[in-house]
């Protein structure tokens, strides 16, 4: 591995002159950039220097300080390498991914050519699957002010090999064999930056996840319209199905997630964003209990692959992940009116309605869950003012008078 490492830095930094000029024509690059940020919180927060720092807080890495290099297309075809290297100081570890990919652009020089790549990466990262909750930088920000961090997280380790075919900056279609290693990863620091009232006493502890080595076969499609002008009128949907067990690995298991988001203008100063989002897990939930004879030899879905519902970005009327299962359906709906056209100070409303829930009564048990998990629709009513930077959320369950209200303070837009 640790040959394996100093290849790739040697990779990393010589695939990238500081002194190489753009390539010049009537397309945009940047436009390719970012896809797999796409199933992210709001807009992708993409950089396009040579090497961009990078700093984070949360309650299992501390700080992380480290920098990126994000993907560069300078010419037609050619390689290109990106990735990043940090260190967390609350766990003393080095953490690193590096992607190297052969790329080719149809049509170069003309509007919106497409593009294909093949390539390769290596990493050694903490990884989570709440990235549509909440970006990175905000996620620290209330970690190291408030001790509220609204991820979970593990260890990943491990390599993928992909094929990606972007369609003119509007579809890209990939996919990717991927071996991963999983491991537990637990709280490491307590420090914040400044005392106060909103603050916790100490950070959540991080959830345990089923350790082990999954080896996964991955499609995705993603769909695009909306211009780079207008990042909030069109459609955004992203899809991906995956498949473990069929080429080894400790798990075997079958995933689909749907992320369907529409942005769409009404009238002049006001607005309405949808999100619908679907998730499905099949094969059983982690390992089998009982002994060598009953048990299969691989586990199910891992319990870091489990979808949790409640509070901030999902269904914000009710606490914080209160709902747990291998299904899932979620639907949030903002209506928005602004007070200086589509820009500025806004008021709107917001709704929300989902269920997560277990298949199998026997998977729910194995969590704790047991016999009162709720197979049943939930849904919150509220209201939130400020503006696309900052605003001030209200809202509790839906047709519960003596319901207590909870509030939240973001940074960014849902989705």
């Amino acid at each position: 591995m640790n040959r394996s490492f100093a290849v790739a830095a040697v990779l990393l930094l010589a695939s990238h002159p500081l002194w190489a000029e753009e390539e010049q024509g009537a397309w945009d690059s940047k436009r390719y950039l970012g896809w797999e940020q796409k199933w992210g919180v709001g807009d992708a927060h993409l950089y396009y220097d040579d090497v961009n720092p990078l700093v984070r807080y949360n309650r299992v890495e501390g700080l992380l300080v480290g920098a990126r290099v994000p993907r560069s297309y300078r010419d037609c075809q050619g390689l290109d390498t990106s990735g990043e290297l940090a260190y967390s100081f609350g766990n003393s570890a080095w953490h690193y991914q590096f992607d190297t990919q052969v790329f080719a652009f149809q049509a170069c020089h003309r509007d919106n050519p497409h593009l294909a790549s093949l390539g390769a990466e290596l990493h050694d990262l903490t990884a989570t699957q709440d990235d549509y909750l909440v970006p990175e930088e905000v996620n620290s920000m209330y970690a190291a002010l408030f001790r509220r961090d609204m991820r979970d997280y593990y260890r990943r380790v491990g390599w993928s090999v992909y094929a990606a075919q972007n369609l003119a900056g509007a579809v890209q279609l990939t996919g990717r064999l991927a071996h991963d290693e999983f491991f537990n990863l637990e709280n490491a620091v307590h420090w914040i930056l400044l005392g106060n009232r909103l603050a916790r006493d100490q950070f959540r502890a991080n959830p345990a996840i089923d350790e082990g080595t999954a080896v996964r076969l991955q499609a995705e499609v993603q769909l695009d319209t909306r211009s780079n002008g207008d990042q909030r009128q069109g459609w955004l949907v992203n899809a991906l199905a995956e498949r473990a067990g069929d080429l080894g690995g400790e798990y075997a298991f079958r995933r689909y997630l749907i992320d369907l988001r529409r942005y769409h203008p009404i009238a002049r100063g006001t607005q309405i964003d949808l999100r619908l989002r679907l998730g499905r897990g099949d094969g059983g939930v982690g390992r089998c209990i009982g002994d060598g004879d009953t048990c299969p030899s691989q586990g199910g879905l891992p319990r870091q692959y489990l979808f949790d519902l409640g509070g901030y970005s999902t269904l914000r009327g009710y606490p914080y992940k209160a709902f747990t299962g291998d299904r899932m359906i979620l639907f949030n709906a903002e209506y928005w009116i602004y007070a200086d056209h589509a820009d500025g100070w806004r008021a709107g409303v917001l709704f929300d309605v989902g269920s997560a829930w277990f298949a199998r009564l026997e998977d729910a048990a194995k969590i704790g869950v047991g016999e009162s998990f709720d197979t049943d629709f939930k849904a919150s009513l509220g209201f939130g003012i400020g503006d696309e930077e900052c605003q001030f959320e209200l809202a509790r369950p839906f047709g519960q008078r003596d319901a207590d209200w909870h509030y939240a303070i973001r940074f960014s837009e849902t989705f």
